[in-house]
């Protein structure tokens, strides 16, 4: 009996720090003063990775982790070890180290069963989709939510739903992004999850942004800005669309200002100061402020080179053609860019190919 209560315990720990985090770092100083057992301690650690990793603090949330991690393997609970290593991996990804990240939650899925893999599957299908792998982190999110449906968990549903939604969101599929996250959010009402309910309304002002609705896309997006203030939290993928929604609205200096503040004053894990740049570059080229746009642009298209991650890096590439032809400058690098973007684009089928083919040509 003791050790299901004190599971339950780790628990309700881990769910609070995606809930409360100020609660959750003051309970798990709480555990980590009363002489825990290595479970116990495992778990608070890992609840106070989470925090400092959702806060931008990756330094910080890798030696937590670690540690957590230590501790979960002394404790001789395989089951708990996986799940640090599922967290640890995803943290990895979020700091930059994609190919470690990505390692570490393929281990985890291989060393998991039943609930916990269902578990670990959602973790990597956050992962491949913050790397732009949509297909991949799809079929991690179907098999995850048939198996928390199948063991009647709701929040590991619900926090799945979220994802998916993300998912569809990125494959232009508004209507199944809007019922998943609609869902997600009753789901995460229901159990009391106020930063992650908030998240889904984030979620759905995007959905309301793409779809053109720029005064519901306004509103939702300023109630949960009201919601994340409450938590202490400010998420950099809700500045970075945000930002994108000024840009959309005409409200270019305001968005520049945004995202400039946001990457001078905020925490950033890696993955988020790349997409920060981006949007700070677009946001300067739009103001006009070539040098600015130069210099965020191909800070991003290093990051996103870092990281692995090549579609990012190819929208980079994108704008630094867009301001060399802004400015008029004309090299034979240039137009060498210019062809190999508009190529590129082209064989992706994306939107952005016909600007591309403009500045090529």
């Amino acid at each position: 009996m003791g050790s299901r209560s004190a599971a339950h315990d780790g628990d309700a720990l881990l769910a609070l720090a995606l809930s409360r985090p100020d609660d959750a770092l003051l309970r798990a100083a709480h555990v980590l003063a009363h002489s825990p057992d290595a479970t116990a301690a495992s778990c608070a650690h890992q609840a106070r990775g989470i925090v400092h990793r959702d806060r931008g603090d990756t330094t910080t949330a890798l030696r937590e982790l670690r540690t957590a991690l230590a501790l979960a393997l002394r404790s001789h609970d395989p089951t708990r070890a996986v799940d640090v290593r599922a967290t640890l991996g995803a943290t990895l990804v979020a700091a930059g180290r994609s190919l470690a990240g990505l390692a570490e939650l393929d281990r985890a899925e291989q060393e998991a069963s039943g609930l916990l893999r269902a578990r670990v599957l959602l973790r990597r299908a956050h992962s491949r989709l913050a790397l732009g792998w949509h297909v991949e982190a799809l079929e991690d999110l179907q098999e995850a939510v048939v198996s928390f449906r199948q063991h009647g968990d709701e929040l590991w549903e619900a926090r799945t739903l979220a994802n998916r939604a993300r998912v569809h969101q990125a494959r232009g599929s508004f209507t199944r992004a809007e019922q998943d996250a609609v869902r997600a959010r009753a789901l995460f009402a229901q159990l009391d999850q106020h930063l992650e309910q908030v998240d889904t309304l984030h979620t759905l002002g995007a959905v309301a942004f793409l779809r053109g609705d720029l005064p519901r896309a306004l509103a939702q997006f300023d109630e949960a800005a009201r919601g994340f203030a409450d938590t202490g939290v400010s998420p950099a993928n809700f500045v970075h669309d945000r930002c994108q929604l000024l840009l959309v609205a005409g409200l270019n200096e305001e968005a520049l200002e945004v995202a400039e503040t946001c990457l001078r004053d905020q925490p950033l894990v890696a993955v988020e100061r790349a997409h920060l740049l981006l949007v700070a570059a677009t946001a300067a080229y739009a103001v006009g402020d070539l040098d600015r746009a130069r210099q965020r642009a191909r800070a991003a298209r290093t990051a996103f080179t870092r990281q692995h991650r090549p579609w990012w890096r190819l929208l980079s590439d994108l704008l630094l053609v867009q301001v060399s032809v802004a400015d008029g400058t004309h090299s034979a690098r240039v137009t060498r860019l210019s062809a190999e973007v508009a190529a590129d684009l082209v064989a992706s089928r994306a939107d952005e190919a016909a600007l591309a083919l403009l500045l090529a040509g």
